[in-house]
């Protein structure tokens, strides 16, 4: 039996792996998101009201839900904001001076072990039949 997965890639490596899974005699693709490198402005979508009243439910797989409802523009406001000056170094001159007790991590264990309990929720919810699972953050 196929075990599913999805993909998450960065700048066309998600598309690149899809095509590879989808020749798999072992997996089946659930789905692909691939991330666009940051490299433009970034986009924001912010709601600004959380009342429901006006919103036209939606079906989900959970049921009927008003959450997962689209926003029209008179509920969120639409705003730019520029490109963020990085150096994808940064990150291993920060872990080198986190190991020598120079500065503080910038991305700390605490945050890793969420995204992955995130993960495994994602998994478990697919082996459920997408049904919602909840995870504990304080273990």
């Amino acid at each position: 039996m196929k075990k599913r997965v999805a993909i998450v890639g960065y700048g066309g490596q998600g598309g690149w792996h899809g095509d590879h899974a989808m020749k798999s005699d072992v997996v089946e693709l659930a789905g692909i998101y691939d991330i666009k490198p940051a490299r433009e402005e970034a986009q924001v979508v912010k709601c600004k009201y959380w009342h429901e009243n006006d919103v036209l439910p939606v079906q989900t797989a959970a049921g009927i839900t008003k959450t997962m409802a689209p926003r029209d523009e008179i509920t969120t406001d639409t705003y730019t904001v520029p490109r963020p000056v990085s150096d994808v170094h940064d990150f291993y001159r920060n872990l080198v001076r986190a190991i020598d007790g120079k500065e503080e991590q910038l991305i700390k264990h605490s945050e890793v072990r969420r995204v992955l309990k995130v993960m495994e929720a994602a998994l478990e919810s697919d082996e459920k039949g997408s049904m919602p699972v909840a995870f504990d953050e304080e273990k």
